[in-house]
């Protein structure tokens, strides 16, 4: 039980959220979970490496599209 019960507390003395060997970025380490809106936010800036000229587009329809112009 001495050495379980030490290897209890090195577990304990973790961070919950925290995978060894993982290098933070949820990309490639295993540590991404199906579902997760941040995975995929990291899954797709990992998968391209310029100017996100697409979603650019996309704010700029959108708050045109959402102007409330009042002309008196």
């Amino acid at each position: 039980m001495g050495d379980h019960g030490r290897r209890r507390q090195a577990e304990a003395a973790a961070p919950l959220l925290e995978k060894k060997g993982s290098t933070g970025t949820g990309v490639g380490d295993g540590s991404c979970i199906e579902g997760c809106p941040g995975c995929v936010v990291d899954r797709r800036k990992a998968a391209s490496s310029g100017i996100p000229y697409g979603s650019f587009l996309f704010v700029w329809i959108v708050t045109l599209c959402t102007v409330d112009l009042h002309i008196s």
